[in-house]
């Protein structure tokens, strides 16, 4: 009877034995399986902090050259911009905005959305860039918005940073010449298509009397007085809403001034 109680004591023991060893290989697998899932909220909170990631900022302004068409309001993702009551040759400052993806319209001031005159979908406004929305042309016609990259990089001193944008609906390609007085005339900006622009150049700045011919025959249709200042810069928009050619100045701070022809 002894013996069988020491055979089953031993047994005993021995089971005792398995379990512990059993349990103390668990433990490292659970511990593991707990590390996984740290590893995977770690990850859900990277993947959170990416989809919360703060856009960068861009800036734009509008410029209002197309001649049939009343003031404007811009909106951006079918909500009012800042841009409003914009008039016709009139120019807005920079506004910033968030640097991704957005819906433009024009819409007649103080009207809704849903009396937008023009829309463009997917404007890409990249960080740390700056842009100008230009109105051009003829309701029924040729109207459209460019979207116009800006360099507002430091412009030297007693120079002028300046581009010439043709947004005459009704003529042909523009060359725009400078015409000094007493000397030979100079191309500035040749050949420009309706709705594109030269990019910059870097003039002396001073006064200039500018020539503008509209239609490829080497012949001046209007000639016109302006002064470019030191350190700013420049957009030349030639438009048309019926006789002569006219220029409009838009400078850099949004003062725009109608030149008219000599």
């Amino acid at each position: 009877m002894h013996s069988r109680i020491q055979h089953h004591a031993g047994r005993l023991a021995l089971l005792l034995l398995l379990i512990g060893i059993f349990t103390a290989a668990l433990i490292p697998g659970c511990s593991g399986d707990d590390d996984d899932d740290d590893d995977d909220d770690a990850s859900d909170d990277d993947t959170a902090d990416d989809d919360t990631e703060e856009l960068g900022t861009a800036h734009f302004r509008a410029v209002h050259v197309a001649p049939n068409v009343t003031e404007v309001d811009i909106y951006l993702d079918e909500d009012i911009s800042p841009v409003q009551d914009l008039f016709y040759t009139g120019a807005s400052g920079y506004v910033a905005v968030d640097a991704t993806t957005h819906s433009v319209d024009v819409v007649p001031s103080g009207d809704s959305i849903s009396d937008t005159i023009f829309t463009i979908n997917n404007v890409d406004f990249a960080d740390d860039t700056d842009y100008t929305l230009a109105t051009i042309g003829n309701i029924g016609s040729k109207y459209r918005v460019m979207t116009l990259q800006e360099d507002r990089s430091a412009v030297a001193d007693n120079s002028t940073r300046v581009q010439a944008v043709h947004a005459a609906d009704g003529v042909g390609s523009v060359d725009v010449w400078n015409v000094p007085d007493g000397g030979a005339a100079s191309l500035l900006f040749s050949d420009l298509s309706f709705a594109a622009a030269s990019g910059f150049s870097v003039l002396p700045s001073g006064s200039y009397t500018l020539g503008v011919d509209t239609n490829d025959d080497g012949s001046l249709e209007a000639t016109y007085d302006v002064t470019l200042k030191s350190a700013d810069i420049v957009s030349l928009y030639v438009i048309f809403d019926g006789g002569i050619p006219r220029i409009v100045s838009v400078s850099d701070n949004g003062d725009t001034k109608v030149l008219l022809p000599k």
